[in-house]
């Protein structure tokens, strides 16, 4: 007697012959991981870093470059005394600003080499620090061959 209830078919169990209740097998016909999409892959943590720090370190650099010509401009002789200490901190900003670039070039290189993340940040960083690189090489050489 059904009571006003709808009756089922039995549910069907394995074929004969398939092992039954194995944990991590699934019934023959369903693909590996069904019903989950694959997951999405997330930026490198580290190619983000890489690129913060180019762009500091361009932006200190730009900073630095243009206090110089201010000093140049204004006060000459405190560009070519040595121990002015406007001049030292100029020296150590760039120290700084040159190990941000090189910090960050290998921390380009290694979110480049992350095989599991998104390359996008790592690569904009090794560019960005190689570009600063170039630049920074490129004015000191144009200021040398000026100044003479």
């Amino acid at each position: 007697m059904s009571y006003g209830y709808p009756q089922y078919p039995q549910q069907q169990g394995y074929p004969p012959g398939q092992p039954q209740g194995y944990p991590g097998q699934y019934p023959q016909g369903y693909p590996q991981g069904y019903g989950f999409p694959p997951a999405e892959r997330k930026h490198s943590g580290v190619g983000i870093a890489s690129f913060v720090m180019s762009l500091l370190a361009g932006l200190g650099i730009f900073v630095l470059f243009a206090w110089a010509g201010y000093l140049q401009i204004n006060d000459p002789a405190a560009v070519e005394n040595e121990d002015d200490p406007r001049m030292m901190a100029l020296g150590f900003g760039f120290v700084v600003c040159i190990f941000l670039v090189l910090v960050g070039i290998g921390l380009g290189i290694g979110g480049v080499l992350q095989g599991d993340k998104k390359k996008l940040f790592g690569i904009l960083g090794l560019t960005f620090n190689g570009l600063i690189v170039l630049v920074t090489v490129g004015l000191i050489v144009l200021g040398l061959a000026v100044g003479g």
